[in-house]
Parts: structure tokens; sequence; C-alpha cells
């Protein structure tokens, strides 16, 4: 299944937090590539719930 999301990235004072606006995710990281790794971990853990 693949579904398109609408991701909004902000900087903090750690590093970057991310949220996906269709879902009830919400993630942070200390670098971009870190966010998007976490990122992708919720949104499984989303689905097999």
């Amino acid at each position: 299944m693949k579904e398109n999301f609408t991701i909004k990235v902000e900087t903090s004072s750690t590093g970057y937090s991310a949220f996906v606006e269709e879902l009830p995710i919400y993630t942070t990281g200390s670098n971009i590539s870190e966010l998007l790794s976490d990122l992708n971990e919720a949104i499984e853990l989303y689905y097999d719930e």
C-alpha cells in the first residue's frame, strides 16, 4: 500500500521535529537523517496497530 502524506518539518533547539498532517504522528531527530528514519518507523508502527 502506498499513500501520500503532508509532512511538516521544523527546526528546534535540539534538531528537528516533524508531524504528519493526515495522521496523529509526531517525531523528532537531532539531524534530518535521524528524523526521516524515526518518521518511517513511526508510520510503520501506526499501521501495524
